[in-house]
């Protein structure tokens, strides 16, 4: 996740002042929220779409000149979004647990090319996760045109578009593990981030192997860490955390 930090010390602003400068850092977005995530059309650099941590979902049509929130307010908190690359028709968001009744935490699908949003109802490993579940992470997997999900109720994959999802199954190493990041570079070698460390598996999530060899006393897993691997080795990682 990327975080641009604005720090003012000991300067006094009037009021014309300060209207200014919000103006200037966010034009014509009346609802703002640290940006998290970012996605392009498949084929247009025009139309972007951003997921924020408190606004919910923007889009622009001009390459980021003026922006619209397009999500509503069914949820705001989002942690990723996913224009789908066979079908631009479909863009894929996941969203943290909120506050309300009927939590918008989860996976979010928009059939329109962003324009409007629904949650996706998906069946979770266990009854009682379905509820609280919050949605982490995306991946598209180019050999195999499947859409991985990171959640709080294991991972999820998807091979429609995201329209329905289903759980990858309790294995060696894996037992519906929280999964913060999640990558898919290649068929069926999947890399995710977990409450115990990076997992890896090469056959589509039917075995898991990882280790921690190497790594700090203390590592601190979340939703802030971030993992990456080589576009020349799919084997070799980069994992970014905090360590105490």
């Amino acid at each position: 996740m990327k975080q641009l930090l604005f720090i003012f010390i000991g300067i006094s602003f009037s009021g014309s002042c300060i209207a200014q400068i919000v103006s200037a850092m966010q034009p014509n977005v009346t609802q703002g929220g640290r940006a998290v995530a970012i996605t392009r059309h498949p084929t247009s650099n025009n139309q972007l779409i951003i997921a924020s941590e408190s606004g919910g979902i923007f889009k622009s049509t001009n390459a980021g000149v003026n922006w619209a929130q397009v999500s509503g307010s069914a949820t705001l908190g989002f942690t990723d979004v996913l224009y789908y690359p066979p079908d631009a028709n479909f863009v894929l968001a996941t969203a943290g647990q909120d506050t309300k009744t009927n939590s918008g935490g989860g996976i979010w699908r928009s059939t329109n090319g962003g324009n409007t949003w629904s949650r996706v109802t998906i069946t979770t490993p266990a009854s009682s996760c379905g509820a609280s579940i919050s949605g982490y992470a995306l991946s598209f997997d180019p050999g195999s045109n499947r859409v991985w999900a990171g959640t709080s109720c294991g991972l999820a994959v998807s091979t429609n578009g995201g329209a329905t999802w289903t759980f990858v199954p309790v294995s060696s190493n894996y037992n519906n593990d929280r999964v913060f990041a999640v990558l898919s570079p290649s068929g069926n070698n999947i890399k995710i981030l977990t409450d115990a460390g990076v997992k890896v598996s090469t056959d589509g999530g039917a075995t898991w192997s990882f280790s921690n060899i190497g790594l700090p006393g203390y590592v601190e897993k979340g939703v802030h860490n971030q993992i990456a691997c080589s576009p020349l080795n799919h084997q070799h990682l980069f994992w970014a955390f905090n360590s105490y």
